[in-house]
């Protein structure tokens, strides 16, 4: 069992340690600790992703840059992607949001509960075999067979009216930890490790207790 403040820190490391920016980094760990917070494979699919990301990053773009560049051979990185669509988010009320190769769609899932509660609006995540819809801080879970999915070949997100919203309760985020597969913590610590800076004479001057 860690706690989502350790989650929180262990993801943030290791994503930068896997070669994302600071900024997206931060909002790796932040994914993981929400998913966590509602008992979701947050930091499970993080150790399965950032390993890939750190070997071959081109492979994983922004929906922008693969607008620009018209490229047809990589797929979206989920953290990235979660920003883009924060950025986009005004526009989900007007139309829906349609993407494809989307690694690990689930890790969406915090930036859709947040547009969702900044546009006040129940706001639906689609891909096949699952569909999510957040709504007023709360999560529902109309369809689960594809949760862990590694890559959504076609997903949507689009903005519900109240009467296509469910009626029974919702998961709202709540535990203060999460159990996390020791074998997943790991990968996470080694790609942790890479944002460590390398012991020298010069950092270990001064070390220790005073004479």
């Amino acid at each position: 069992m860690y706690s989502l403040s350790e989650i929180d820190a262990q993801c943030k490391k290791a994503a930068r340690g896997a070669g994302l920016a600071w900024g997206y980094a931060e909002e790796a760990g932040k994914t993981a600790r929400y998913l966590a917070a509602l008992q979701l494979p947050g930091a499970s699919l993080l150790a399965h992703y950032l390993p890939k990301y750190l070997q071959q990053p081109e492979q994983f773009q922004t929906p922008a840059a693969l607008e620009a560049e018209a490229a047809t051979l990589a797929t979206l990185c989920p953290i990235q992607t979660a920003a883009y669509l924060c950025d986009k988010a005004s526009s989900l009320t007007q139309h829906s949001q349609r993407l494809e190769q989307v690694t690990y769609p689930l890790l969406l899932l915090p930036s859709i509960m947040m547009i969702s509660q900044s546009l006040q609006s129940a706001i639906s995540l689609t891909w096949q075999g699952t569909q999510l819809i957040c709504h007023q801080g709360m999560l529902w879970i109309a369809e689960q067979s594809s949760l862990d999915i590694s890559l959504a070949q076609n997903l949507e997100i689009y903005a519900l009216g109240e009467h296509e919203t469910a009626t029974e309760k919702g998961i709202s985020a709540a535990p203060l930890g999460q159990v996390i597969n020791e074998a997943d913590w790991q990968v996470l610590a080694k790609l942790a490790h890479n944002t460590y800076v390398a012991a020298t004479e010069a950092s270990r001057k001064g070390a220790g207790p005073a004479d």
